[in-house]
């Protein structure tokens, strides 16, 4: 007879779990525990609420619901807030952090154009990134602090000229198939955002101007909001027989979002003409185009 192999676990509490099949599990914490690798539960079992990155604590100590199977940094029920992920971002000097930038920044050797924006809103950056959580939030990999990444700057900055630039007939209709593709028609738009061989050069070429990660100016403010979609069982089902119906029960998801901050937004190149096109390109993109998921609800906007 094969003898039951012992998990440990923690619970939120920090309290070691012993069992021989977490899905029988019962304890206070109903279901919920962390599921770690035993020399690194020896070193923080007591100590995971202090754990002082965010990104640490909300994407390698996660804790899992083993009744629902799902790992969750967030949950409730009606009356009580059961999972709750919260960061803690005293520790860190974001002023110093930003002059440390900026230094870096005038050692580059190019000429740089600098401005601030705090969101409007909220922002949804990196929701769908990977995570073992259904959504995600773009975390700085060293920080722990949101941050909006150079790619995606630059990503959405692109978007945006090629859709406001590049977009329209001479009838006035979008055509938005071929938009891309007029883009890169243009030496204007290959000078700054480089492109492939089939564009203006006829080789692919480089883009003149770097857009660097946008970093917040003071301690963010991070929140959960919840996303109710209705119809969970017609978008899953793979047999097309499912109908959009009224009686889906709704599926609540969770994400995290950022309100209340400050970010300060750079670009760069050694040529100041492209340079002056990106930075007045950079600033309408950020008002009237957004950043991040959910733009077309009002997230992501900047002012």
């Amino acid at each position: 007879m094969k003898s039951k192999t012992k998990s440990t676990y923690l619970n939120p509490s920090g309290k070691k779990q012993i069992k021989t099949n977490p899905r029988e599990y019962r304890g206070n914490d109903d279901y919920i525990k962390h599921i770690l690798p035993s020399d690194t539960r020896k070193l923080i079992e007591k100590q995971i609420e202090s754990i002082d990155n965010y990104a640490l604590k909300l994407n390698k100590v996660s804790p899992f619901d083993s009744k629902d199977k799902k790992f969750k940094f967030f949950e409730m029920d009606k009356k009580n807030v059961l999972i709750n992920i919260k960061p803690n971002f005293s520790g860190i000097n974001f002023l110093a952090l930003s002059e440390r930038q900026k230094d870096s920044l005038k050692n580059s050797g190019l000429t740089i154009k600098q401005t601030t924006y705090s969101i409007d809103w909220k922002l949804a950056i990196g929701l769908g990134n990977e995570s073992v959580y259904e959504t995600a939030i773009a975390l700085h990999h060293i920080y722990g602090i949101p941050y909006i990444s150079g790619s995606a700057l630059k990503g959405i900055i692109r978007s945006y000229v090629i859709l406001e630039n590049f977009s329209k007939k001479e009838n006035g209709n979008i055509d938005l198939k071929n938009a891309e593709n007029n883009a890169l028609k243009d030496q204007g738009f290959c000078d700054i955002f480089g492109c492939p061989k089939e564009s203006f050069y006829g080789e692919s070429r480089q883009g003149k101007v770097i857009f660097f990660d946008a970093l917040p100016l003071s301690c963010p403010k991070i929140k959960p909001e919840i996303m109710n979609p209705h119809f969970a069982e017609y978008y899953s089902d793979n047999s097309n027989t499912v109908p959009p119906a009224d009686y889906h029960d709704p599926k609540p998801i969770f994400f995290l979002v950022v309100k209340d901050t400050e970010f300060e937004f750079a670009v760069g190149a050694k040529d100041t003409n492209v340079l002056s096109i990106a930075y007045e390109w950079m600033n309408k993109a950020l008002k009237e185009h957004g950043i991040g998921a959910k733009t077309s609800v009002g997230y992501g906007y900047f002012k």
